[in-house]
């Protein structure tokens, strides 16, 4: 995988195919192969594998691997078969592509920081907020 998301300081995202039942039950998760027209027509597409560059960082060191592995949150974005539930403008739509992911990871780490700051000084013995987060792959 390419940097910047190879980068152990860096939290990779990538694209699935989520699949429910109707409950919603889980029937299975896939990487995304993009839409029906393929790659030829930039149709998008997801991907992982192992950084040619990073080693190993610590947070992954118990999967064996010699290097850093990716990616590190999978997430929902196939627009064909099992599309994203968004609302925009008050609307609820679906949608989906490798570009709703990264926007989905950045609001899920907002609100993990509103909820860490709003619950005050309660790390380092009470004497310090524990939010902003910081590098969360080590929590991840």
């Amino acid at each position: 995988m390419s940097f910047p998301g190879s980068d152990h300081n860096v939290v990779a995202s990538v694209a699935t195919n989520l699949s429910l039942s109707s409950a919603p039950f889980y029937n299975y998760e896939v990487g995304w192969t993009g839409g029906p027209y393929g790659c030829g027509s930039n149709d998008g597409g997801s991907g992982g594998g192992f950084s040619a560059y990073w080693g190993t960082p610590s947070y992954q060191s118990a999967l064996g691997f010699s290097s850093r592995a990716l990616p590190d949150v999978p997430l929902n974005a196939d627009w064909v078969y099992s599309p994203q539930n968004i609302y925009f403008g008050g609307v609820p739509s679906g949608n989906g592509g490798t570009s709703i992911v990264s926007p989905e990871i950045a609001g899920f780490f907002a609100q993990e920081n509103a909820y860490l700051l709003a619950l005050g000084s309660i790390c380092g013995s009470g004497s310090s907020p524990c939010a902003p987060l910081g590098n969360p792959n080590y929590y991840l």
